[in-house]
């Protein structure tokens, strides 16, 4: 390493160290600087929605990295995955349903209003029924 290359080294790192974000050093923002995009954003604590962004970028592309390799596993990780939501999803569904039960059915016990509320509308729609029998 020459001489130069080595100060202009120390040079970039002491611009690094002048960076924050939030006043709080981010080894991720460090460790990205490398990046020439984001090089140019960072100047003087700019744009740090850009950052955070590019950050976002390269998270989604390193779970693609960890769900294709190494590409032997993938039929499992796919398998396991797809469970894995489907089984998170119908939880959430269950647990919505039932809570729309008890919300149906609690709802009239709420106020005096709601419950005269509920009486007319169930006595309507009972003799409606009646009526049409």
């Amino acid at each position: 390493m020459s001489q130069q290359e080595y100060e202009k080294m120390i040079e970039e790192f002491r611009k690094m160290k002048r960076l924050l974000v939030n006043n709080i050093y981010y080894p991720k923002v460090i460790h990205f600087l490398r990046i020439k995009k984001i090089k140019r954003l960072l100047v003087n604590n700019a744009y740090c929605s850009k950052v955070i962004y590019f950050l976002r970028i390269k998270r989604i592309k390193n779970y693609f990295k960890r769900w294709l390799f190494p590409i032997y596993l993938f039929p499992v990780k796919l398998v396991t995955y797809s469970i894995y939501y489907l089984v998170k999803f119908l939880i959430k569904l269950f647990v919505s349903f039932f809570e729309t039960i008890w919300d149906f059915i609690s709802f009239s016990f709420r106020s005096l209003k709601n419950f005269l509320l509920d009486f007319y509308i169930n006595s309507v729609s009972v003799f409606h029924l009646w009526h049409n029998l």
